[in-house]
């Protein structure tokens, strides 16, 4: 059947009839690429496989549409709803979604490459092993969505709401999340080198295992978040707000805490190797899982110089004690 005939029966004739007519014609392939389909009621229709490159659907309604592996690269999409429309590997590389809702869309394993999500509504979403390479997803609403594998590197994420979501194994190398809202989100294992996180809060938020390497945390709010075994490695974090985290068995080697504030932080094991504390403050901390108090908040960088040559001056002294025993033994 032409492109022509296919534009003609789902605009005219309505989503029954072409449901119907591709029930009858499974093999044939559907073809309404650059087609012009602005604000058509298209709720629940069967698109899937279908090629919509190019096409207008700004403002369409798509509620609970089939687009499943549909090609929609390029497409027009601004203001359209797609609440719980199936978008699963689907191609929506360069695609333009401002202001659409995708409200619990499934949109695993589809092609978001350089897409234009901002503003967009996906909240709730599951973006499974999607491909956001680069997309522009400022001030979207990601509330408890799922973006567990989810490939985001390079994306901007500022100001983006992701309250409670889940960022298991993502990569966001190089993204851009400056004030973005990620309170009590799931960042385990999550690789964060290099990304821009400076103002955004990330109050219990879990971030177990995460490569945050040469990250701007810069005023980020990373109160009582879990992160355990992170690596922050030259990581910025001029006046954190990092009270309650928990830091043990972190890579603190070469970051920047100057001005920031770690009261009530456990940083038991964590590597402490050149890291920058200059002007840092501190009301007490959790250390070698003793609670170490300080009456001015300002004494940590002091005491804490004291404390590590107290530290390596008894390991020295144990270190003689072995070697002395060990001659002991030879005699």
């Amino acid at each position: 059947m032409t492109k022509e005939f296919q534009l003609k029966l789902i605009s005219e004739e309505g989503v029954k009839a072409w449901n119907n007519w591709r029930d009858e014609n499974p093999k044939i392939q559907t073809d309404l690429r650059e087609a012009n389909l602005k604000k058509a009621n298209l709720r629940k229709a069967n698109l899937s496989l279908t090629n919509l490159s190019k096409a207008d659907l700004c403002e369409t309604d798509l509620y609970e549409a089939d687009l499943n592996m549909a090609n929609l690269n390029e497409a027009d999409l601004r203001r359209a709803n797609l609440r719980e429309a199936d978008l699963r590997r689907a191609d929506l590389s360069w695609a333009n979604l401002k202001k659409a809702d995708l409200k619990k869309a499934n949109l695993s394993m589809a092609d978001l490459r350089e897409a234009d999500l901002s503003q967009t509504d996906l909240s709730w979403a599951n973006l499974i092993e999607a491909d956001l390479c680069g997309a522009n997803l400022s001030r979207a609403n990601l509330r408890e969505a799922d973006l567990s594998n989810t490939d985001l590197r390079a994306a901007n994420l500022s100001e983006t709401d992701l309250t409670l979501a889940g960022l298991e194994n993502a990569n966001l190398l190089e993204a851009y999340l400056g004030k973005a809202n990620l309170r009590e989100a799931y960042l385990s294992m999550a690789f964060l080198m290099e990304a821009n996180l400076r103002m955004a809060n990330l109050s219990q938020t879990v971030l177990s295992g995460a490569n945050l390497r040469e990250a701007h945390l810069k005023k980020a709010n990373l109160s009582e978040a879990d992160l355990f075994e992170v690596d922050l490695t030259g990581a910025q974090l001029i006046g954190a707000n990092l009270k309650k985290a928990n830091l043990s068995r972190a890579n603190l080697s070469h970051a920047n805490f100057s001005g920031s504030d770690i009261s009530g932080a456990n940083i038991t094991g964590a590597n402490q190797h050149k890291w920058n504390i200059k002007g840092i403050k501190c009301t007490y901390v959790i250390w070698d899982d003793k609670t170490i108090n300080y009456a001015n908040p300002d004494d940590f960088g002091r005491r804490y110089l004291v404390l590590i040559f107290h530290k390596r001056r008894f390991l020295h002294c144990l270190l003689l004690l072995y070697l002395s025993i060990l001659h002991l033994l030879e005699i």
